[in-house]
């Protein structure tokens, strides 16, 4: 496009007269714009990732979450399976002679009982 053609697109109101060049993305103050833009929104996925509370501390508070779980599990088996022997000690003599005489090494009156080393 020449002067003359750019004189006549002034005068009928079509083109702005202080817009220069091919456009705003060629401008200096917009590449300066989009690479400041780009330079923080890339601070930003640093520190997202990095800083204390940041994604890599939620993934490890997320394993340490997963073995805590684990580990109520695993006691919550115990303790039922503790209740169970409670229930037994309190309501079943015959468990609570067996356990005297296995894990006690008590016997009845007129009984021998013989205890053999480990080997």
């Amino acid at each position: 496009m020449n002067k003359k053609q750019l004189r006549k697109l002034v005068a009928k109101k079509v083109v702005d007269p202080n817009i220069e060049g091919p456009g705003w993305a060629s401008s200096k103050r917009f590449k300066t714009l989009l690479l400041m833009s780009v330079g923080v929104l890339t601070l930003l996925v640093i520190v997202g990732i990095f800083n204390k509370v940041g994604f890599l501390e939620v993934l490890e508070s997320e394993k340490e979450l997963m073995a805590l779980k684990t580990n109520i599990a695993r006691l919550e088996v115990e303790n039922e399976e503790l209740i169970q022997e409670i229930d037994a000690l309190k309501n079943n003599p015959r468990y609570m002679e067996r356990i005297a005489r296995e894990d006690l090494g008590l016997a009845r009156p007129g009984e021998v009982t013989f205890v053999f080393p480990d080997s």
